[in-house]
């Protein structure tokens, strides 16, 4: 039985690796994409996760697929592509640690995920399914993530969902937030930004936008804010976890890795999402940003992930 079934985005991101003696940029490959990179987090913290996508027949492909096998992650539902190429993704950092992104994906392989690509029988013996809005950005992989949802509701295994809201990677902003609302309505946990919550819901507060959602279906919903930390609601309670302060390098992936580490632990910890123990999952959510702080101090997204001893040990110094 797998813990966590993962199917979403898998690329390589190109990360600023400083200057050559031209003063021309550099930079390092770093594979990544957001599932990608939440299956690498869990994988790290002990989960035992597969993960679902296509790459390239290309070295990128090739590349991200040994990646994801050395990270502990079973590969072997990842397709090669004689069609598409691997998608790509260029990271622009600042300062701060925080990043933007330009993307080469609109036929990129893991976009372009076929219902005949996946096994779903697979999901009927996981413990939780995770998609993302990323593989819904055209109608036919957004039905691998629909077919998955059914099969997954079906046999009772609860789904987990991360908006990922990525404007430039969407034909049109009506089919964007519709898909992304679409993802919202599926799910049963759900980690989303404070901004992306406001305009998927048309709620500015975010309270209101959580409370919505559990009205809607959704049994524990996080609400990741950075620097300032994170929320989370469910029936019975509602908290804030604060960040772990560190100096940030870059935080590619710091928000996957969070909800990657926080799934894990929420599977171990928290048998009945209807039923929630306050200080079971304060437990997990507080490991969690420990594990993302670290992730911001390291450079790129899979490969920075960390492990719960050295997500622990933060913790304890903070």
């Amino acid at each position: 039985m797998y813990d966590i079934i993962a199917i979403g985005e898998l690329l390589m991101d190109f990360t600023p690796a400083g200057k050559s003696k031209r003063n021309n940029l550099l930079y390092e490959c770093n594979p990544g994409g957001g599932v990608a990179n939440l299956a690498a987090a869990a994988a790290k913290f002990g989960a035992n996760v597969l993960f679902i996508s296509k790459v390239g027949n290309d070295s990128f492909g090739h590349m991200l697929k040994d990646a994801v096998t050395t990270g502990g992650v079973d590969s072997s539902r990842i397709v090669f592509s004689g069609e598409y190429q691997t998608t790509l993704a260029f990271v622009h950092l600042f300062e701060n640690g925080e990043r933007d992104f330009t993307f080469y994906r609109r036929t990129g392989a893991d976009a372009m995920l076929r219902k005949e690509d996946v096994d779903f029988s697979l999901i009927a013996n996981a413990r939780l399914l995770h998609i993302s809005s990323l593989n819904m950005t055209n109608d036919t992989s957004a039905d691998v993530i629909r077919s998955a949802v059914k099969k997954a509701k079906e046999f009772g295994v609860p789904v987990s969902y991360d908006p990922n809201w990525r404007p430039l990677l969407w034909t049109d902003e009506k089919t964007c937030k519709a898909r992304m609302a679409e993802g919202l309505s599926l799910a049963d946990i759900i980690k989303a930004g404070e901004e992306e919550l406001a305009y998927i819901t048309d709620e500015p507060d975010t309270e209101t936008s959580a409370r919505k959602l559990l009205n809607n279906g959704a049994r524990l919903v996080i609400v990741s804010k950075g620097e300032s930390g994170s929320e989370y609601y469910h029936k019975n309670g509602s908290g804030s976890i604060d960040a772990v302060p560190v100096r940030a390098v870059d935080a590619t992936g710091a928000g996957d890795c969070y909800f990657g580490t926080a799934l894990t632990l929420i599977l171990k910890e928290i048998p009945d999402l209807d039923n929630i123990e306050e200080s079971a999952l304060r437990r997990c959510l507080n490991i969690a940003s420990a594990a993302a702080a670290l992730c911001c101090t390291r450079k790129g997204g899979m490969p920075s992930m960390p492990t719960y001893s050295e997500a622990a040990e933060l913790l304890q110094k903070h």
